[in-house]
C-alpha cells in the first residue's frame, strides 16, 4: 500500500464521508473511479482501492483491476476508455489504449498517445501532444502547443502555459503553475522545461516526439 493511500484512509476516518474528486487530489491522491453503487469504493490512480468498513476506511488489495503502466515514479493501474461526458474535438487523436476521464476537454489537433491518462476536468489545449504513459491529474490545464513527454506526471490542478515542454518521466507536483514556455515551474518535484515557439506548434510537437524516439533507439 502506498503511503498516500494510508494518509487518505486516515483522513477519511476523520471525515467519515467519501471525498470529491478535487478533495482527494488535495489529500495527495488521484481518483480514477468513484463507485457510488459499491458502498463508496474509491479506485486510485496507483491501483489501490479503498472502501469504508465498520472500523474505518481500509484498502482492498484484491480489488485492483486493469494493467500496470509506469508514469514518472508511479506505477499505476490503467484502464483505457473515453468517458461519455468528456468533450473531444473532432480533429483530436486519442490512442485506443488511452484514458480520458469525465468532463475532460480535448482541444483541436491534440494528440493523446498510448496508455496516457487525462484526469477528470482536465483541459488540453489546441495542438498539444501528450506522450505515451503520461498522466494529467484532476483539473489540470494544459494550454495550446504544449508537449508532455512520455511517462511525465502533471499533478492535479496544475496550469501549464502555452508552448511548454515537459521532459519524459518528469514529475510536476500538484498545483504547479507555468506562466510561459520559458518560466521555471513552481512546486515541481522534478521537471526540465524548455520553450517551443514554432509558427506551427503541432508540427513542432511531432518533430520533437520523433527526435525523442530516435534518441531512445540510439541509446538502446
Amino acid at each position: 500500500m502506498h503511503q498516500h493511500t494510508q494518509q487518505l484512509c486516515d483522513a477519511l476516518d476523520q471525515l467519515n464521508v467519501p471525498p470529491t474528486w478535487h478533495e482527494a487530489s488535495r489529500l495527495g491522491v488521484e481518483l480514477v473511479d468513484h463507485d457510488s453503487t459499491a458502498a463508496g469504493w474509491l479506485h486510485l490512480a496507483n491501483g489501490d482501492v479503498v472502501h469504508p468498513t465498520e472500523d474505518g476506511w481500509v484498502v482492498n488489495e484484491g480489488a485492483r483491476r486493469g494493467r500496470p503502466v509506469r508514469s514518472g515514479e508511479l506505477t499505476r493501474v490503467h484502464n483505457p476508455g473515453i468517458d461519455p461526458t468528456a468533450r473531444v474535438h473532432a480533429t483530436a487523436h486519442i490512442d485506443p489504449t488511452a484514458r480520458v476521464e469525465a468532463s475532460a476537454v480535448i482541444g483541436r489537433r491534440v494528440y493523446i498517445s498510448a496508455d496516457a491518462h487525462v484526469g477528470r476536468d482536465a483541459h488540453v489545449g489546441a495542438a498539444s501532444f501528450v506522450g505515451s504513459g503520461a498522466f494529467l491529474g484532476t483539473g489540470t490545464t494544459v494550454r495550446g502547443g504544449c508537449h508532455i513527454g512520455d511517462g511525465a506526471v502533471i499533478g492535479a490542478g496544475s496550469d501549464l502555459g502555452s508552448c511548454t515542454r515537459v521532459s519524459p518521466g518528469a514529475q510536476l507536483a500538484q498545483g504547479t503553475v507555468l506562466e510561459s514556455a520559458e518560466s521555471t515551474p513552481r512546486q515541481a518535484t522534478s521537471a526540465r522545461i524548455a520553450g517551443s515557439r514554432s509558427f506551427d506548434p503541432w508540427v513542432a510537437n511531432q518533430i520533437a516526439n520523433t527526435v525523442e524516439r530516435l534518441s531512445a533507439m540510439n541509446r538502446d
